[in-house]
């Protein structure tokens, strides 16, 4: 079903990179109801748990294009992981940044 919706939203295109920030259901939930929550926050943890699962599955499926950072880190960490990665990729295409 998620590779159907993720099919259908994007009109069949598919990224060449993909990041998948990984928290714990719990602390994603704390961060994202801090202004209020919508209809997907009410959900019940275990519903966030299963969909953070079938997420790590994708990737797990795909390593090549999705890449799971832990989002418990700090931003800058993340950052700076996130900007090696996106190097490598121009790297990999013949280009760099300037």
């Amino acid at each position: 079903l998620l590779l159907d919706l993720n099919a259908l939203s994007s009109q069949g295109l598919t990224p060449q990179r993909t990041y998948l920030f990984r928290v714990p259901p719990e602390i994603g939930l704390r961060r994202a109801t801090q202004n209020g929550a919508d209809r997907f926050e009410i959900e019940k943890l275990d519903f966030h748990q299963r969909v953070l699962d079938k997420y790590l599955q994708l990737a797990e499926q795909a390593p090549q294009r999705i890449l799971v950072l832990d989002a418990t880190q700090s931003i800058e960490s993340i950052h700076e992981q996130i900007w090696l990665d996106f190097e490598k990729l121009l790297m990999r295409h013949g280009q760099s940044h300037s």
